[in-house]
């Protein structure tokens, strides 16, 4: 039920994704995806005790973008969406989604958790 290591976590978030076909039809948002592991690489490598609530909450975030590019892999191929609209959008909802997909309006006001923040 949870991942076990970072490794497998990636692993599994890139399953049924063609990496290849993705670097080269969709470069700004490979890289972009790339850049999301390296930070959950850095934030697991990095992660003690003084900014454990910070490193949680962050992996909350990243976890949240790649969700969100994973959904919109094929939309972004199969509608011609512009790939940096895209990472705008992403970096927009990333924000909401969690709570989105946790029944809350997003513009109703949540209950404060690490997954939400301070709200």
């Amino acid at each position: 039920m949870f991942f076990q290591t970072e490794k497998e976590y990636i692993t599994i978030m890139r399953e049924d994704i063609n990496f290849d076909l993705v670097q080269k039809k969709m470069p700004k948002l490979y890289d972009y995806w790339m850049i999301q592991e390296s930070e959950v690489l850095k934030l697991c490598k990095n992660f003690n005790g003084d900014l454990m609530w910070l490193s949680l909450q962050k992996m909350i975030l990243i976890d949240a973008k790649l969700v969100i590019l994973r959904n919109h892999f094929q939309d972004c191929e199969k509608y011609y969406f512009d790939e940096s609209a895209l990472i705008q959008l992403i970096e927009h909802d990333c924000k909401g989604i969690n709570k989105e997909m946790c029944g809350y309006r997003l513009n109703k006001k949540a209950h404060n958790s690490l997954i939400f923040g301070k709200q």
